[in-house]
């Protein structure tokens, strides 16, 4: 057996003591993210897995800074997703008030527009849009315009029938006046 110098062993205690602190770390860092991970459950990671390749070669040794690097990438991600929502929430109160108040022309068009639209709830509640989404589906099933045409059609044709029964009616109470005035 060789002989181990006292420089010998004390580089292989601090050997053992590095390592003895890296475990002591790991086991921090493992009982750290149970608290986020635990109450999942078991989560089917595959898709992820699929979408992110690239964190499947991640090595120990690097974990961590591809961890940080990723979550950073994902909250930028995130924040540009919150902006694009904010966006498009700020044109949805738009377009609910102009719908809800709309021109004078379409108010003088449709007589009943505000209280058919009275029900359905104010911009400041855009966790019901589906009501808006339930309304126009309504109106596409509905097809009022189609049957707008049919009822201004059959107006026409009635208005007809009844001048024509008017114009028959003048006829012969002008044969009948003048029969009378004959006699």
């Amino acid at each position: 057996m060789k002989q181990l110098s006292d420089v010998q062993i004390f580089n292989k205690g601090q050997e053992i003591f590095t390592k003895k602190n890296e475990v002591g770390s790991i086991e921090q860092s493992i009982r750290s993210n149970k608290s986020i991970y635990e109450p999942l459950g078991i989560v089917d990671v595959s898709m992820f897995e699929k979408q992110h390749s690239d964190l499947l070669n991640i090595e120990y040794t690097t974990f961590e800074t591809s961890r940080e690097r990723y979550q950073k990438e994902n909250s930028r991600q995130t924040r540009e997703l919150e902006v694009q929502k904010q966006t498009k929430e700020r044109e949805v109160i738009i377009k609910i008030n102009d719908f809800k108040q709309p021109s004078e022309a379409i108010l003088s068009k449709f007589k009943d527009w505000r209280s058919d639209v009275n029900s359905l709830p104010d911009s400041t509640h855009l966790e019901l849009i589906s009501e808006y989404q339930n309304f126009l589906a309504r109106l596409e099933n509905d097809n009022l315009p189609k049957f707008e045409k049919k009822f201004n059609d059959y107006c026409k044709k009635q208005l007809l029938i009844k001048l024509g029964i008017l114009e028959c009616s003048l006829k012969t109470g002008q044969i009948q006046s003048k029969k009378t005035s004959n006699i």
